[in-house]
This record gives structure tokens, C-alpha cells and sequence, in this order.
């Protein structure tokens, strides 16, 4: 399984070619890494994908459908040969701004030390998570949602 978090957030599938480009080479040396540390898996296996978004951000809430294409687009020809292996796809967006008031979360793996060292320090992040099929069950983070009656402040 490959589990990796990108504290930085991509520009939307929508972004200009320059912005996309500027962005990968800001990422290049974190996909690097991945390269280097990572087998990409075979081409015709069946995947599901798995995106967390720890947003911090108060005024710059990004379409998220957008962020995880892009996610997604970047891994390509990495850790797999194409995204559209990815046959299952889960995506949260977490305002942790909210954080105590509208959900919770625990992080039930003590290996995954980044994630809290990201979180400490209230940056925006991505945990991206890729499996082969069947998956598996997310058992790094338990999300507890808070019952609330409806509000329009939501």
C-alpha cells in the first residue's frame, strides 16, 4: 500500500498550464522520494484511492474534487501507471477549524509520525492513500462526526 502525506495543496484540475507547472517542480523533489522508495504497482491492477484533506485554511476552501484530480494526475507514472486504475475512490475534507465542534479524529498508528508533525503545525495537507482492491479499511484515522442539529451557519 502506498500512504504519503503532501503538505502543500494542489491547484485546481483547472489551473493554467504555467501555475501546474510551477507547482510540480515544487513538489518534484517530494515525488522524488516516492520514486525512489516506491514500486509502482503493475498496470492492469485494480486500485482504490483514499484522500484526506486537513484544511487550515480559513478564507481559501478549494473545491475539493478539483484538488484530488489534480492529487491523483501527479502520481501518475509513479505509483501507478495511470489513475485510472483507481477504480474506488474515498475523499474527506476535514476543516479543522471545526476541529472539536463539528468532528474529532484519533490517529490509531504510532508509525505514522508525519502526519502528526504536519498537524502540529497547523499546515494544510493531504494524506493520499492508494491499495489494490479489495480495500482495506482505513485503520490510520477513526473520524468521530458530531450529531448536530441542523444550522444554517453550516
Amino acid at each position: 500500500m502506498f500512504r504519503k502525506i503532501l503538505p502543500k495543496i494542489p491547484l485546481s484540475a483547472n489551473a493554467s498550464s504555467k501555475s501546474t507547472e510551477r507547482f510540480k517542480k515544487e513538489i518534484a523533489p517530494w515525488l522524488a522520494e516516492i520514486k525512489s522508495n516506491f514500486e509502482p504497482y503493475q498496470k492492469d491492477t485494480r486500485l482504490y484511492g483514499r484522500i484526506i484533506y486537513f484544511n487550515y485554511e480559513r478564507a481559501n476552501v478549494r473545491d475539493i474534487h478539483n484538488v484530488f484530480k489534480k492529487t491523483f494526475d501527479f502520481l501518475n507514472g509513479i505509483v501507478y501507471e495511470d489513475d485510472k486504475a483507481i477504480l474506488v475512490f474515498e475523499g474527506i475534507r476535514l476543516d479543522m477549524l471545526k476541529f472539536g465542534s463539528w468532528f474529532g479524529f484519533e490517529i490509531a498508528e504510532t508509525n505514522m509520525t508525519e502526519l502528526n508533525d504536519v498537524l502540529s503545525k497547523k499546515i494544510t495537507c493531504l494524506l493520499i492513500e492508494v491499495g489494490q482492491l479489495p480495500i482495506i479499511e482505513n485503520k490510520l484515522i477513526n473520524i468521530i462526526w458530531f450529531a448536530r442539529d441542523y444550522d444554517s451557519t453550516f
